[in-house]
């Protein structure tokens, strides 16, 4: 059994793209994703939109925790680019 964990995309669907080819060309049997999947980078909707069409098992990272309830986030953030940057994944999610 082959298995590919990934993690971090931080909303880089191009990456996301890449590494998903490589994984498909490799026949892997099952995928893990270790989270932190949305936030700070610039395509987050494409991004989750992505992932949610996987057979693959998600594991919440602390960013995803940020978006779902953001008074988690708040005691990890003590600078204002951080509480701006998860905000903006936040709006551009439904």
């Amino acid at each position: 059994m082959r298995i590919a964990i990934f993690s971090d995309i931080h909303g880089n669907v191009i990456s996301l793209k890449a590494v998903l080819a490589h994984i498909e060309k490799a026949q892997i049997d099952n995928l893990i994703c270790l989270g932190d999947v949305a936030t700070m980078g610039p395509r987050p909707k494409e991004t989750v939109s992505l992932l949610r069409q996987l057979e693959c098992t998600f594991i919440m990272g602390n960013h995803d925790e940020y978006v779902l309830d953001p008074e988690v986030g708040r005691s990890y953030m003590d600078a204002e680019w951080f509480v701006r940057t998860i905000r903006w994944g936040q709006s551009q999610l439904s």
